[in-house]
């Protein structure tokens, strides 16, 4: 592991020049794909497309925003630990200490985001399989049944009613209101 992390404290510059060539080789294809009319960029018929201006566009953005706080929140987060990651890379000497330092801190917060989202899409997918129908009996080990062969408009008859008992006057203090 030693070695491994070595590696990329030895070759710190490499990297970041084969990852903004990266970049760019990226950039250069989107853009060559906007100028010929690639892909996404084809142009629909005229006036089958929707027409947004950019005002509609950042008001969409702003509404979308106020309504999925939870994901501006992770990709908040998500920002924090990557800035602090990368200024950890460029000021600590020791690589390996300071990516410790940094997953040790902030590890947690965004595996637990990770794991917030994934289980949420789990439980989405989850509940289309097999749910009960709305108002239909509760099944399960807290689900309260009536008695075998009587409905529980029958059971809650039977009860019987409980009327309050006054408290015992030797017991109180002298303290009542």
């Amino acid at each position: 592991m030693g070695a491994f992390l070595n590696f990329f404290a030895v070759n710190q510059a490499g990297i970041y020049v084969l990852m903004a060539i990266l970049a760019f080789v990226v950039l250069l294809i989107q853009w060559l794909a906007w100028i010929f009319k690639w892909g996404r960029f084809k142009s629909a018929p005229a006036g089958t497309g929707p027409g947004y201006s950019t005002k509609d566009i950042m008001f969409t953005y702003l509404a979308t925003l106020a309504s999925d706080f939870k994901f501006v929140l992770a990709t908040l987060i998500f920002g924090i630990f990557s800035v602090v990651l990368l200024i950890a890379l460029f000021t600590q000497s020791d690589f390996a200490n300071a990516l410790q330092a940094v997953m040790s801190t902030l590890g947690g917060l965004v595996g637990t985001i990770v794991g917030y989202f994934f289980g949420e899409k789990a439980g989405q997918a989850e509940s289309g399989r097999g749910a009960a129908a709305p108002g239909a009996a509760a099944t399960g080990p807290g689900a309260v049944r009536p008695p075998l062969g009587e409905s529980m408009g029958e059971a809650a008859g039977e009860l019987e009613e409980i009327e309050p008992v006054a408290p015992p006057s030797d017991l109180k203090d002298g303290n009542d209101e």
